[in-house]
C-alpha cells in the first residue's frame, strides 16, 4: 500500500470538520459507502483529503465543505 502524507490522513473528527458535517454523520456516510475509509495497522479508521474531496465532488449535498 502506498505511503500517505500525514497531513493528508484525517481522524473522524477531523474529517467532520473538513466536510463541515457531524462526526455522526460521518460515520453513517462511511457504513453507507458514500466515504472511503481507510485503517491504520492498529485498526483506527482514517480518511485522505483526496478521498473525501471526491466525496464531496460525488455528493455535494448534504456536505457544508468550506461552509464553517
Amino acid at each position: 500500500m502506498p505511503q500517505v502524507a500525514r497531513k493528508d490522513r484525517l481522524n473522524v473528527k477531523e474529517a467532520a470538520e473538513y466536510l463541515g458535517i457531524d462526526p455522526r454523520t460521518l460515520r453513517r456516510y462511511r457504513q453507507q459507502g458514500r466515504i472511503r475509509t481507510r485503517r491504520t495497522p492498529g485498526g483506527l479508521p482514517w480518511f485522505s483529503r483526496t478521498d473525501l474531496d471526491k466525496a464531496y465532488d460525488n455528493y455535494d449535498r448534504p456536505f457544508n465543505k468550506g461552509a464553517a
